[in-house]
């Protein structure tokens, strides 16, 4: 599979704010994303939503669709 297709879309990408894994910066993500022509892309970052709003204009200044969601540990007792 080629990265330069816009049906492809990462649905799971943990940013510069996911701090135990993360090293992605927004912007960079953003410009990436571009370059490689994808139609979207999901920040699921870990247990936050600290970079929702620096994530969401990054991508629609590139023209690209954010999609939003955060990935979550539920413990059960």
């Amino acid at each position: 599979m080629s990265l330069n297709n816009p049906e492809f879309v990462h649905l799971r990408v943990h940013s510069e704010f996911s701090i135990s894994d993360g090293t992605i910066r927004l912007e960079e993500l953003a410009k990436k994303s571009k370059e490689h022509a994808f139609s979207a892309v999901a920040l699921t970052d870990i247990s936050n939503l600290f970079g929702l709003i620096k994530f969401y204009k990054a991508l629609r200044a590139e023209g690209i669709k954010p999609i939003i969601g955060s990935e979550i540990n539920v413990v059960k007792d």
